[in-house]
């Protein structure tokens, strides 16, 4: 089961087993739901596309608004939380959840290397095959033919790529899409668990520190070192929601060195402890 009890109360159109490894839902946040949620994180990918209904998306700390037409991915490493703009007009959207394993490696390379959430607002013709191609998926998914999970991952590829491709010609006319910063947050990803140093990431892409640093604050909207802290607490989450590890051994293995700081800047950042996040994500519930 890919849905995290407790994450969404909202109304379910689809059913799905706990050995699903993709699944797929058509969903309607009516006025007496609450999706108002938590920030939290997954340990799939998610994509959601919205029919109707308005409020804000936030992925790492950025805001999008939620309205007909957006599409939001995010990745087992990027956390969000999201609210209604009024609970008197309904949400409507297609949820896609799925395991890394389902797409390529290097298409799941390009997705977790953007320098910005990925988030599109479709219009006109590219709204209505968008929402065709999401109808198919569900209906295939729904009925559960010859080789669906096959074809449903070949349709997830190509929603993948079609979406880094927008999402690439978007920052490249907006000037984001930067080599270096793109480096710098592979360098994080591969080597969190280690001590990182803003020298080392300088180093890494043959900057200065100064330069560097300000580059990729300017770029990504908060410092190095808090990109890092970020980076850490998300897999940490995520490992004490799908493990069973200890919560001593799961903040050293993220790269933090002392209990009580993690303890501390987790439940800042998540808005609970470590053992209350496990106990109301944890594999159990899933």
């Amino acid at each position: 089961m890919l849905i995290e009890a407790g994450t969404i109360g909202v109304i379910r159109n689809t059913t799905h087993t706990d050995d699903s490894n993709i699944y797929v839902d058509y969903t309607n946040a009516g006025p007496d739901s609450s999706f108002n949620n938590n920030i939290h994180c997954h340990i799939f990918y998610e994509i959601e596309f919205i029919i109707s209904g308005s409020g804000i998306y936030e992925i790492n700390n950025v805001q999008h608004d939620i309205k007909p037409g957006a599409l939001f991915m995010v990745t087992p490493a990027d956390f969000h939380t999201y609210s209604l703009s009024s609970t008197d007009s309904p949400l409507v959207f297609y949820n896609i959840q799925f395991y890394p394993h389902i797409i390529s490696d290097d298409i799941s390379s390009c997705l977790y290397s953007q320098t910005t959430p990925i988030a599109l607002y479709l219009q006109g013709t590219n709204f209505d095959l968008t929402r065709e191609r999401f109808d198919y998926m569900l209906t295939t998914f729904r009925e559960k033919d010859f080789m669906y999970e096959k074809i449903l991952r070949n349709e997830i590829e190509n929603l993948c790529i079609n979406v880094l491709r927008d999402v690439n010609k978007r920052n490249r006319d907006s000037g984001i899409d930067n080599p270096v910063i793109r480096n710098a947050i592979i360098f994080v990803k591969n080597n969190y668990r280690d001590e990182i140093t803003l020298k080392k990431a300088a180093d890494h892409v043959g900057l200065s520190e100064a330069y560097f640093s300000h580059v990729f604050s300017s770029t990504m909207k908060m410092g190095f070192a808090s990109y890092v802290r970020q980076t850490r607490l998300i897999a940490a989450a995520n490992l004490i929601k799908s493990t069973s590890l200890p919560i001593k051994e799961i903040c050293f293995d993220t790269g933090f060195t002392n209990t009580n700081y993690f303890t501390n800047t987790f439940s800042s950042f998540f808005g609970v402890s470590p053992r209350e996040y496990r106990a109301k994500y944890g594999k159990k519930h899933r």
